[in-house]
């Protein structure tokens, strides 16, 4: 995952029910957390960085296929003192 120019890449769980699907990866030693849920036509994905939670509750553009998840788009910072977009980019694969 890319976010507003910063790549991270972890492991990966990935969890299917009832068609759609979750994806939860974390490290501790970066305080780094990443939360992606699909609902419906829409997916959520959430980033945790430190104190920040960046997020946003449909992804511009993502696609979904048997080997995992991609998308691109825009997050939010969730400081109501900023309204800035941060772009990202992401990619999980789930074997």
């Amino acid at each position: 995952m890319t976010l507003d120019g910063t790549t991270y890449s972890l492991p990966a769980r990935c969890v299917e029910r009832e068609g759609e699907f979750a994806v939860f990866a974390g490290d501790d030693t970066r305080d780094l957390e990443i939360a992606v849920r699909e609902w419906g036509d829409s997916l959520n994905l959430d980033v945790f960085v430190g104190e920040d939670e960046f997020s946003t509750p449909n992804l511009e553009q993502w696609t979904r296929s048997d080997g995992g998840a991609s998308g691109s788009g825009h997050l939010t910072l969730d400081d109501p003192e900023n309204f800035d977009r941060y772009p990202v980019t992401f990619e999980v694969r789930c074997n």
